[in-house]
């Protein structure tokens, strides 16, 4: 009975030795520390004793009790997680708490606090005009701005084109720097696209407005950009032949991107198909790259399907005049193009039949089905080259295009070229030039880049990777068929990055 005792006794003492043989110590962040919003810091601890593998860390008031946001769940206990100060979190003091995923062992930190950075110097935010505005000549409008930090009390403002590096005119040197300035706009100033300068006068701090434009009547649509002398253009021949398919391609969009372009318009724009105030199509929203070197509008392709229905073709056979393009920045026309219709040379429609609106010869040499090439983004693949941790590794995006065309693929150098990014494309991930691409045959983008399945920006809210096709906007003006790509439509692929997450468990 005594050697019984003496055997359970034991076993408690053991157990309790190995439960307080198990520990936590954060040991960063630090007492009296200041951590800022938008900064990245180390959470660092030690450990002690057999433990569960994954911990997950926690942002706690002083109290111990009042949790504030779960930092990360789960991540490698292996003593470090590297933290982006979150700018939602209230300035204040606060504790880390890193704490096994079994609720096992845990460890707070010492107090320690979160700001907000100090402001660099001032800044100033012109409000309006906004983005898209029409501004009468001869009409009053208030130039309205914000400002933070300190800063000389007055300003200059100026009205520059929208390359930023073209004065206009002055509209007032100096002026308060109270937030608004009432300017009569000149009829003098010619009609187009402008942006407002505000400006302090020792040239320290300024803010351009977003892209407007001033013309005689803003009601009627005018457009702010001249789209020159391109055409664009549609053939009747393959509206017959499509009658009940996809529809015939409008050629010569790169004429409007060209313009947009040398606009340097910044602003997503909508490009639809009208007839007098009515919509026959909207072919969508194309957004800018904004780089260095200028505004590129590489999503747009250089030609557009028209997906119609079988009675909006009817209607256009019958009467194929008075059809444009529209350019618009929100809800305002900045640009039109009449669309050139080619191969008409009869009267009228007859049995759901364009056969007598176009010339009987091009209909005759038409095609019902030709040969082109075909160019799409048909995958999107993840995989990993080399796993750090059970969460952490290096992984591998590849994209995929393939001519899954009839014809091959056969271009100049320079005027095609795949597109990599995660989800901004004025900050591209890799970019891969190419000239040919026979029928059937692929080709690949790569990209490299360490992934923490553990942490929010991946774990949580895993990224979408997107790739495309982007084309030199003269190649449709090229002569040159066998790099007509047959369908734009697949062009590009876009793909969540969670299946890496799930690769890395």
């Amino acid at each position: 009975m005594k050697k019984r005792v003496l055997m359970i006794f034991l076993i408690a003492v053991f157990m309790i030795a190995f439960s307080y043989a198990q520990s936590i110590t954060v040991t960063n962040p630090h007492s009296g520390s200041t951590w800022y919003k938008g900064n990245t810091y180390n959470i660092t601890w030690t450990k002690s004793g057999s433990m569960d593998n994954n911990v997950k860390i926690t942002l706690y008031k002083p109290d111990h009790t009042t949790l504030q946001m779960i930092i990360v769940r789960p991540t490698a206990n292996d003593g470090i997680f590297s933290w982006v100060v979150s700018n939602s979190i209230p300035d204040g003091q606060y504790i880390v708490r890193v704490k096994t995923m079994d609720n096992a062992v845990y460890d707070d930190s010492v107090v320690f606090n979160i700001a907000t950075p100090a402001p660099t110097g001032g800044t100033i935010t012109v409000t309006d005009p906004h983005s898209g505005d029409c501004w009468k000549k001869g009409s009053s409008h208030t130039i309205t701005w914000t400002k933070s930090g300190s800063m000389n009390d007055s300003v200059k403002i100026t009205l520059y084109k929208t390359d930023l590096t073209t004065l206009q005119t002055i509209i007032v040197n100096p002026t308060a720097n109270d937030g608004a300035y009432t300017w009569v706009v000149p009829n003098s100033i010619p009609e187009g696209s402008y942006v407002v300068r505000v400006k302090t006068v020792d040239n320290t701090v300024y803010d351009d407005s977003d892209i407007f434009s001033i013309s005689n009547n803003c009601d009627s649509g005018i457009p702010s950009i001249d789209f020159g002398r391109f055409r664009a253009s549609l053939n009747l021949a393959e509206l017959a032949i499509y009658m009940h398919g996809p529809g015939p391609r409008i050629r010569g969009i790169g004429g409007i991107k060209n313009a947009l372009e040398k606009s340097n318009i910044k602003q997503p724009v909508t490009i639809k198909l009208m007839k007098g105030r009515e919509v026959i199509y909207n072919f969508g929203v194309f957004r800018p790259m904004v780089k260095r070197g200028g505004v590129f509008f590489n999503s747009m392709p250089s030609m557009f399907d028209l997906r119609l229905t079988p009675k909006q073709k009817e209607m256009m056979g019958r009467n194929p005049r008075g059809y444009k393009l529209v350019v618009f920045s929100g809800k305002n026309p900045i640009g039109e193009k009449e669309l050139k219709v080619k191969g008409m040379e009869h009267g009228r429609v007859y049995n759901n039949s364009l056969i007598t609106t176009i010339n009987p010869k091009i209909l005759q040499n038409a095609r019902l089905t030709k040969k082109c090439p075909d160019l799409a983004v048909v995958d999107i693949k993840f995989s990993i080259v080399r796993k750090y941790s059970q969460f952490r590794g290096k992984v591998r995006i590849t994209g995929v295009v393939k001519n899954v065309g009839n014809a091959d693929y056969i271009s100049h150098p320079n005027q095609q070229m795949i597109v990599m990014d995660m989800g901004d494309p004025t900050h591209p991930l890799k970019t891969k030039n190419f000239q040919n691409l026979k029928a059937g045959e692929t080709i690949t983008i790569n990209y490299e880049m360490d992934w923490n399945s553990s942490s929010p920006n991946e774990g949580e809210f895993p990224p979408t990777f997107k790739v495309y096709l982007t084309y030199d906007p003269d190649i449709g003006a090229d002569n040159l068929k066998t790099n007509d790509d047959c369908n734009p439509n697949n062009n590009s692929m876009s793909k969540s990055g969670k299946a890496i997450n799930d690769m890395l468990k």
